[in-house]
């Protein structure tokens, strides 16, 4: 059970600014509970739910370095096509800046969702 919304039209993530792109992962850990008397099926169940993404802006609230809001927790969301928004806590895990020879710096962040996404 996944699903990827990609292309993002709007939204917005508490601390950082001029959001460019945004990406996001849902799925569900899958559990083998398959037994000797599964005549040689396997058998499976849903287990935790999860979420986890990325996202690249423009500005991170600390300049310098951005470890400053490594390990922390955030709060989003964002609207993807057909107006679907997703909304939820988020733990920010990595911070990258992409720093081009001819281009703007680009911080790329990821995340992995804390709790339900709404």
């Amino acid at each position: 059970m996944g699903s990827n919304a990609i292309a993002g039209y709007g939204g917005s993530v508490s601390g950082f600014t001029e959001v460019r792109r945004w990406s996001l992962d849902k799925s569900v850990k899958v559990l083998d509970c398959t037994s000797m008397g599964s005549a040689g099926l396997r058998e499976v169940k849903a287990g935790i739910f999860q979420w986890e993404g990325t996202f690249d802006c423009l500005a991170v609230p600390s300049q310098t370095t951005g470890s400053t809001v490594v390990g922390t927790l955030s709060t989003g969301s964002a609207t993807g096509t057909a107006a679907v928004t997703y909304t939820g806590s988020m733990l920010i895990n990595q911070i990258t800046p992409d720093c081009p020879y001819d281009d703007i710096v680009i911080w790329k962040v990821s995340f992995t969702g804390n709790g339900a996404l709404s």
